[in-house]
């Protein structure tokens, strides 16, 4: 990667101190020969103002005319243009990354798009890099022309340190070798297997009770982030991080203190582990939104180091003492009762390509279910007759006491999907997504009357959460929370998500689509619905707590005036890097039902 960074380097100084340099010389030299310009200040001043983008049109002029040429050719139109103020759009990347964090999630896109319409180009430093928020278009990158899209291998240098070559980060070849060998243990019957949610389910109440019981606001969405971490690795490698575990030991209101989070030495520390993979995880998605130059930014160091040395630290002993294993006499298990990482080990034994695998799923597994839990309390507490209408309904279906729910309980609660369908809708865990075009090749345009023409090996963004909160496609009231919406009156509700999704089939994307659709979309389903369960049959009532959120985490109050986007409705400020989270955590407050006991008897 150090070499990586002094080329780009190296290439950054051609580009933007090569050009004034020749300048400087040229304007030396003209008196030389007898040339004397008028104001030779001000043309000074002007031609190393000018030489950048005056090189970078006269680089450009070549492939610019073989793009024309080969538009003509097939009958497309360009791309619709970002206008910048300044060469190269540097303003656009500017307030790219400046307003990161202080705007809504995905405004700068939403207000491109408004401008410009669903598919435009960002023109970043003279390259193009197109942002589409067009179901046709998405069709055409993840099903119709799926061949001649990837990942990228600048995709791939981005995580390597980090998740390696997973199945998240390969093409090809290699990505379908991997999908083949995950395929088996995404079964129905796996899936169907609710043993390992109950055990941490229930110690996630457990800690939600204390936390309630102790009249204190805290924050549910770290609450989610330990029991999906604890999930997760229980689920793919056997061995539980019990990050759950921490705060059984602390004292209510410590960890959960705003003056406590995220500092070092906090008296309950995340976990070594859970710490270490978050932080991999942040420098990704800095990495993403940096660009091909993230390398210039890491050139004395490669920031994923230390957090890498720890979750090593931790999987490797474990991937290796399961090769040794299964070396010694072989997986005496059944299919059903193998965990991911025996079922890796019987299929290869290279150490990294067994660990890229189980980081690449645990962070699908972690990451984005906390994210759909997280905004479906949200959700809940913010809609108080939403909550009251689940309640019912699960009561219905499992009653009054502490039946733990099956797969045939949660196919009867029709509302409880609704519910989850549309936080899915509004809030997708992923809100965006990023291919790279490996030929040229067309978009279809819905307002140009011809396809646009884009160029091989460029970049193609789509965001899901602007896809998905498109008033043509879902109607006038397209922002609002509305569960009924994914209803049938006739009790039909898979009848009613077919009409939209027939119309527009590519106009709700949680799960991706296409051949790279989510291997684990039904394991997601069953997890959330079962944690929300047991999390609604022991609580009484949710409420969202402002007044605990840590200081600067509360939406601007310029959000409740705006007559655009989704801003006004909310009570939290929505953030995203891979995934979606809240801002400075959801700080809530709950009551727990009477009678609540704390853990099941054996737990």
């Amino acid at each position: 990667m150090a070499f990586k960074a002094r080329f780009l380097l190296w290439s950054l100084a051609k580009a933007l101190v090569l050009p004034p340099l020749i300048a400087h010389h040229v304007l030396r030299t003209l008196p030389l020969y007898g040339i004397h310009l008028p104001f030779p200040r001000l043309v000074y001043a002007l031609a190393m103002m000018f030489s950048i983008p005056l090189a970078q049109r006269i680089r450009a002029l070549p492939e610019q005319r073989a793009k024309e040429a080969a538009m003509r050719a097939r009958g497309a139109g360009p791309i619709p243009k970002v206008q910048g103020r300044l060469p190269g759009n540097i303003d656009v990347l500017w307030e790219l990354v400046t307003h990161d964090g202080q705007e809504y999630v995905a405004e700068t896109f939403r207000r491109h798009a408004e401008r410009y319409g669903p598919t435009f180009d960002m023109g970043i430093l003279w390259a193009s890099q197109i942002v589409t928020v067009d179901p046709a278009n998405v069709q055409h990158v993840l099903a119709t022309n799926f061949i001649d899209f990837q990942k990228g291998v600048k995709f791939k240098e981005i995580f390597d340190t980090w998740l390696g070559a997973g199945i998240f980060t390969t093409d090809g070849d290699q990505w379908k070798r991997h999908r083949s060998l995950l395929k088996p243990f995404f079964s129905r019957e796996r899936v169907a297997d609710f043993r390992c949610f109950e055990t941490h389910a229930d110690k996630f109440v457990h800690v939600f009770a204390m936390f309630a019981m102790h009249g204190d606001a805290f924050d549910v969405q770290e609450l989610f982030g330990r029991f999906t971490m604890d999930t997760g690795t229980d689920f793919l490698f056997g061995h539980c991080v019990r990050s759950l575990d921490a705060l059984l030991c602390s004292a209510p209101g410590d960890c959960m203190d705003p003056a406590n989070a995220g500092i070092p030495g906090n008296p309950d520390p995340f976990g070594a582990f859970t710490e270490a993979f978050t932080f991999a995880s942040f420098v990704g998605a800095t990495r993403v939104r940096i660009g091909s130059l993230w390398p210039v930014f890491e050139a004395f160091g490669d920031k994923t180091v230390p957090a890498v040395k720890i979750i090593r630290g931790l999987i490797d002993p474990i991937v290796a003492e399961a090769l040794a294993r299964n070396k010694a006499d072989g997986n005496k298990k059944d299919m059903d009762e193998m965990t991911f990482l025996d079922w890796m080990v019987e299929q290869m034994d290279d150490v990294d390509e067994i660990r890229a695998e189980v980081l690449n799923l645990l962070l699908a597994t972690r990451d984005t279910m906390a994210a759909v839990l997280t905004y479906t309390t949200y959700c809940l507490a913010n809609h108080p007759h939403v909550e009251r209408k689940l309640r019912e309904e699960i009561e219905r279906v499992m009653g009054d006491g502490d039946r733990v729910p099956g797969p045939e309980d949660l196919k009867k609660m029709r509302y409880l999907r609704a519910v989850i369908n549309e936080v899915l809708r509004l809030f997708p865990p992923v809100p965006l997504n990023i291919r790279r075009s490996v030929n040229d090749s067309t978009l279809p345009s819905s307002l140009s009357g011809h396809p646009l023409y884009l160029p091989g090996n460029t970049s193609i963004t789509y965001c899901s959460l602007l896809l998905q909160r498109r008033e043509d496609v879902w109607g006038p009231n397209a922002l609002m929370f509305d569960p009924e919406r994914w209803l049938s009156p006739e009790g039909d509700d898979e009848a009613m998500r077919n009409k939209v999704h027939i119309a527009n089939p590519f106009a709700f994307l949680p799960f991706n689509a296409g051949p790279r659709i989510c291997l684990g979309q039904q394991f997601a389903y069953a997890e959330t619905s079962f944690m929300l369960v047991r999390m609604m049959q022991k609580v009484a009532s949710l409420e969202l707590a402002p007044d605990a959120q840590p200081e600067g985490s509360l939406p601007p109050a310029e959000w409740a005036s705006s007559k655009i986007g989704r801003e006004r409705f909310e009570r939290i400020r929505p953030v995203s890097t891979l995934t979606m989270s809240v801002k400075g955590g959801l700080w809530i407050r709950a009551q727990m039902k009477d009678g609540y006991s704390g853990l099941s008897s054996g737990q």
